[in-house]
């Protein structure tokens, strides 16, 4: 098993929704040894079998052990629960595991403080640089859309920027400035939303548009094109 976990690129841990002794033995057992081999450097799944056989009260008492696991075993990315015998959420569990390796959250969000996390701040706060021209803190529309083009091959018609900026200054002080900017607070919130909600592959087509790997390491080829984009003026 020891060979198996450590050539993993995901792993996926079972417990019985209708058993929650086996919860216990996977906070107390199983993500433990899993951490101690892989350094929390592999995703880990969380599935829920035989949903089908628990009840309503067995689902409440389970849900608040599975949000202590969540906080406190960063490499967990997401817990759900399936029934083989009616096929509920099978061929879920399989995707995510999927999208983990694809997509991790781990290097992108804490999910205990809900914010982005430090190093994963500064590779946007890079990203975001090369488009903020002046250096005031903040991009102009036409700036936005250079970067949705380069990253998505999309742009915004004004009507969509402004729909989107009025989002962001509802929920986020200080991420629309007083000329109606986006602002790096701005710019980081949006990504924050895109993972709130599920959709880390939105924030990571960003990423290795730049050339970042899983860790959020990059290959310095992008570098010399990044400053030929720099350079070069947006009408």
């Amino acid at each position: 098993m020891i060979a198996e976990c450590q050539t993993a690129d995901a792993v996926v841990l079972t417990y019985a929704c209708d058993r929650p002794n086996t919860l216990e033995r996977i906070t107390t057992f199983w993500l433990p040894k899993i951490r101690r081999l892989l350094q929390s450097k592999v995703p880990v799944i969380l599935a829920g079998c035989k949903v089908d056989l628990s009840d309503k009260q067995q689902q409440a008492g389970l849900e608040n052990v599975l949000d202590f696991i969540m906080c406190t075993f960063r490499e967990v990315e997401i817990y759900l629960e399936c029934s083989a015998l009616h096929r509920i959420k099978v061929d879920e569990v399989f995707y995510c595991a999927q999208m983990a390796v694809l997509h991790p959250t781990t290097p992108l969000f804490d999910k205990a403080t809900r914010s982005i996390k430090p190093r994963c701040m500064m590779t946007f706060q890079q990203i975001f640089s090369l488009y903020d021209r002046d250096k005031d803190g903040a991009v102009s529309d036409a700036e936005m859309n250079a970067f949705l083009v380069r990253c998505f091959k999309v742009s915004l018609q004004p009507a969509e920027i402004a729909d989107m900026k009025r989002m962001v200054q509802q929920h986020m002080i200080g991420g629309v400035n007083d000329n109606g900017l986006i602002t790096f607070i701005g710019f980081l919130y949006l990504h924050v939303v895109f993972i709130a909600k599920g959709r880390e592959e939105t924030t990571w087509a960003v990423l290795r548009k730049f050339g970042y790997d899983n860790e959020l390491v990059h290959g310095f080829s992008w570098w010399p094109r990044a400053l030929a984009l720099q350079r070069r003026p947006i009408s």
